[in-house]
C-alpha cells in the first residue's frame, strides 16, 4: 500500500490521447539496433583510458571535474578533464581511443559548464575559476577561443548554468557566487549571493536585477520543474543550517522566485549534489540530493517534494562519516525503472597523510524495483575503494547501455563500460537543449529535461536515454525550447531519435 500511496498520478504534462501535433513531424527515428544475445547488467571498471591527479595528497575540493561532448563535431564524446591549480586536459576521442592535449584555458579553472552561447551549434565552455573571475571560451570546430563574459567584482563564481530566463532565444546565465570559502567570512553574505546574467544577443550578456541564494551553493540545475513552460532554477546548499538550505526558483514572468519553503523543496542538509527526473513514472519531476551523512529522494506530488528517502531505501550514505557527491538518476539496467547513483567520497578537506592511503568510499548504484531499491553496486562490477566526485553518463560502446565515467580526487578517471546489450528495451532521444523529452511506455511515463549539466562538478552529452524494460513506446512527446511540441505514437526502442 506504500508503494501504490507514493506513486500517485501526477496531473502535469501532456494527457494520453489528447490533441497532439501531427505525428512524426520533425522526428526522425534510427535502426533499431537488435540484441541477440542479452548479458546480466554488468560493467567493467577501465582506469587506463585517463590520467590522474600526479599528487596522491591532492584536497578533496580540488578534483576531479570533467565535461564530456562532442567537441569537435566527429562524432565520438571528448573528455574535458581537470585538476584545478595543476592540470586541465581535453581527451579528444578518435574510435574510442582517448588522447590528451592541454586546455586552452588557466590552470586554476575550476567547474566547467557546456552551453552553446553564440548559436554556432558547437558547445562552448564556461570555466569558474578558483580564484579570478569565470572565463568564456567559444568553441569553432573543437578550436576555442577567448570570449567575453563579464560578472559582478569580489563573487567568486563556483559554477554557471545555462537558461532562458525571458523566452527571447539568447542564453542567460545563473551564477552560484560561492566558492566554498564563505566560512571565513560568515557576516559577508553578498560575496555569496547568486545572480543572473541576462543576454540580449549572442554570448553576450548584461548583469540582472535580482540577487537570489544567499546560502553556499555546491550544485545547480535548469529544469521546469512545474512544466509551465519556463526555466527554473534548483540549487544545492552546503551547510544549511548555518547558511540556508535547498532553494528552488520559480521563474515568474522572466524573475526567478524563490518557492521553497511552500513547495517543500527547503532541506537545511550539507548538500554537494542534484539530479533531476521522473523516477516514479508520473509525468511529474523529482530530486536526488547528495550530502555529508545522507542523501535526500524527493518525490513530487501534486506540486508538493515529500521527502521518500527512508520509506524506499534511498540512502546509501548511512553516517556522517561519509559524503555523497555527484548523483543521477539513471535506468542503467534499461528495466524501465531509472536507478539512483552516487559518487561517494572523503570527508577531509585535505588528504590524509600518507602515499598509500587508501579511501574506502564506493560508487553506490541503487536499484529500483517493486516497493523501493536494493544496493546493486557490487553486483554490477562499480568499484568500491576511492574518493569519488563528478559523474558523466552516456553510451560509448554503442550497445544501447549506458556507461559511466566517475572522476577521483586523486586516481585516474573510471570509465565504466557495460559488458554488453540488455534484455530491456530503451530510447535514445537527441533533442535540442532545454527540450522536455516525456516518453509513455508499458502504462509507464518517463520525464527529462534535455540538459548537460551533470550533478556536482560535471556536464555530459544532453541525450536523454530511456530504459522501456519490454515494453514498445506508446507515446513520445518532446517540447521544444520556446514551446514547439513533437510526437510520435507506436514504435519499437532499441533506437536513437533525431528531434527537430
Amino acid at each position: 500500500m506504500l508503494w501504490l500511496s507514493l506513486f500517485a498520478c501526477n496531473d502535469s504534462g501532456p494527457d494520453s490521447g489528447a490533441s497532439h501535433p501531427p505525428d512524426g513531424e520533425g522526428i526522425t527515428l534510427g535502426e533499431i539496433q537488435a540484441c541477440p544475445e542479452p548479458v546480466a547488467p554488468h560493467w567493467t571498471d577501465d582506469t587506463s583510458r585517463f590520467a590522474g591527479h600526479p599528487d596522491p595528497q591532492n584536497e578533496h575540493h580540488l578534483g576531479g571535474y570533467v565535461a564530456v561532448d562532442d567537441l569537435d563535431g566527429d562524432g565520438d564524446q571528448d573528455v574535458l578533464l581537470g585538476f584545478p591549480n595543476v592540470v586541465w586536459d581535453i581527451w579528444w576521442n578518435e574510435g574510442g581511443v582517448f588522447s590528451p592535449t592541454p586546455w586552452v584555458g588557466r590552470e586554476t579553472s575550476w567547474v566547467p559548464t557546456l552551453a552553446d552561447v553564440d548559436g554556432d551549434g558547437d558547445r562552448d565552455v564556461v570555466m569558474t575559476q578558483l580564484k579570478d573571475p569565470a572565463e568564456l571560451w567559444l568553441n569553432d570546430g573543437g578550436v576555442f577561443t577567448p570570449g567575453s563574459l563579464e560578472t559582478v567584482e569580489d563573487r567568486k563564481s563556483r559554477e554557471l548554468v545555462a537558461l532562458n530566463l525571458d523566452d527571447d532565444g539568447h542564453l542567460d546565465l545563473y551564477v552560484m557566487a560561492d566558492t566554498g570559502a564563505a566560512k571565513s567570512d560568515d557576516t559577508n553574505i553578498e560575496k555569496r549571493t547568486d545572480y543572473a546574467l541576462r543576454s540580449n544577443a549572442p554570448a553576450s550578456w548584461n548583469v540582472g536585477a535580482g540577487d537570489y541564494d544567499h546560502g553556499r551553493g555546491f550544485d545547480a540545475q535548469v529544469v521546469d520543474w512545474d512544466g509551465d513552460g519556463d526555466d527554473d532554477v534548483m540549487v544545492a546548499d552546503d551547510e544549511g543550517w548555518r547558511y540556508g538550505g535547498n532553494r528552488l526558483f520559480d521563474n515568474q514572468d522572466g524573475e526567478l522566485v524563490d518557492v521553497s519553503d511552500q513547495t517543500g523543496f527547503y532541506i537545511e542538509v550539507a548538500a554537494m549534489g542534484l539530479d533531476v527526473a521522473d523516477f516514479d513514472g508520473d509525468r511529474a519531476l523529482d530530486v536526488y540530493i547528495s550530502a555529508i551523512g545522507s542523501s535526500h529522494l524527493l518525490q513530487q506530488l501534486d506540486g508538493q517534494f515529500v521527502d521518500v528517502t527512508g520509506p524506499l531505501a534511498a540512502n546509501p550514505v548511512q553516517s556522517e562519516e561519509e559524503m555523497g557527491w555527484g548523483v543521477l538518476i539513471r535506468d542503467l539496467d534499461n528495466d524501465g525503472r531509472p536507478d539512483l547513483v552516487t559518487a561517494q567520497g572523503d570527508l577531509w578537506y585535505e588528504a590524509k597523510p600518507g602515499p598509500d592511503t587508501v579511501y574506502q568510499a564506493p560508487i553506490d548504484v541503487l536499484r529500483q524495483v517493486e516497493g523501493g531499491f536494493l544496493q546493486s553496486g557490487p553486483d554490477w562490477g562499480f568499484p568500491t575503494e576511492g574518493s569519488y566526485r563528478s559523474l558523466v553518463t552516456w553510451d560509448e560502446n554503442d550497445d544501447g547501455v549506458l556507461d559511466v565515467l566517475a572522476t577521483d580526487v586523486v586516481g585516474a578517471p573510471h570509465l565504466l563500460l557495460s559488458d554488453g546489450c540488455s534484455s530491456g528495451a530503451w530510447l535514445s532521444v537527441d533533442a535540442p537543449v532545454g527540450s522536455r523529452v516525456e516518453v509513455l511506455a508499458g502504462g509507464r511515463w518517463y520525464v527529462k529535461r534535455a540538459t548537460h549539466a551533470s550533478s556536482f562538478g560535471g556536464a555530459g552529452p544532453a541525450t536523454v536515454h530511456v530504459g522501456l524494460g519490454e515494453a514498445d513506446v506508446e507515446e513520445l512527446w518532446v517540447t521544444l525550447p520556446g514551446g514547439t511540441q513533437r510526437y510520435q505514437a507506436d514504435f519499437e526502442g532499441r533506437r536513437s531519435v533525431r528531434v527537430e
